[in-house]
């Protein structure tokens, strides 16, 4: 997937472009994180970058790149 956000980060909104991967978890992957064989889940992984130029953080001099990658992983299991 792709998408256009806003993330709150430091008092401010930063637009961000956003992409990924929803899938539904298979037996092995459900067995890794402890779930059962009937257990709905889906995995989602999403990536986004921000600008520290484009942040608060832009007087800082903590960083080496201007570029700061996020990347989320998510494991959702409906609740019955």
């Amino acid at each position: 997937f792709r998408a256009a956000a806003d993330l709150d980060f430091v008092g401010e909104t930063l637009p961000v472009e956003v992409t990924g991967t929803l899938r539904a978890a298979d037996a092995a992957a459900r067995a890794r994180l402890g779930l059962g064989a009937t257990d709905e889940v889906a995995l989602v992984t999403a990536e986004l970058a921000i600008s520290v130029k484009g942040t608060a953080l832009r007087t800082s001099d903590s960083f080496d790149a201007d570029r700061i990658p996020i990347t989320v992983s998510l494991v959702l299991v409906k609740q019955r």
